[in-house]
């Protein structure tokens, strides 16, 4: 080979080159450090982390949001924020199950005792009715 061909093998894109040691390992991270932290206040980090929950949830329900966001990865964020932050997820009224769309997400818990619902008599429920025997055969 003469020094001409040298030089263009050697910087020839096609020739991979290692710019690593493939025989040395990086170590993993220690466990504690793996989740960034934050940096906000707690009521603002406690807001962002609402408005991320209702981004997820928009999308996971409805796709056409955010075409590049595929349904299955807004559904697995939505629910990661949920088990990560149980108490925002309650206090928005959010579950894990919300994705799914079932006509029993709308409705309002009814009182669990006979006490704490209101009493009413069996004939105030029945509408008053006008009752004349004017156009009656007797």
């Amino acid at each position: 080979m003469d020094d001409g061909n040298a030089k263009w093998f050697v910087f020839d894109r096609r020739v991979p080159r290692f710019r690593h040691n493939p025989r040395k390992r990086k170590s993993a991270p220690a466990a504690q450090n793996v989740e960034p932290k934050m940096n906000a206040r707690t009521e603002i980090r406690n807001h962002l982390v609402a408005a991320r929950m209702k981004v997820w949830l928009d999308i996971a329900r409805c796709p056409i949001l955010n075409t590049r966001v595929p349904t299955w990865r807004a559904r697995k964020n939505f629910w990661s924020l949920c088990r990560k932050h149980p108490e925002i997820a309650s206090r928005r009224g959010y579950t894990e199950a919300l994705i799914v769309h079932s006509p029993l997400h709308d409705l309002k818990p009814t009182p669990e005792s006979p006490a704490e619902q209101p009493a009413v008599h069996a004939l105030q429920s029945i509408p008053a009715r006008m009752v004349t025997l004017e156009n009656e055969i007797l």
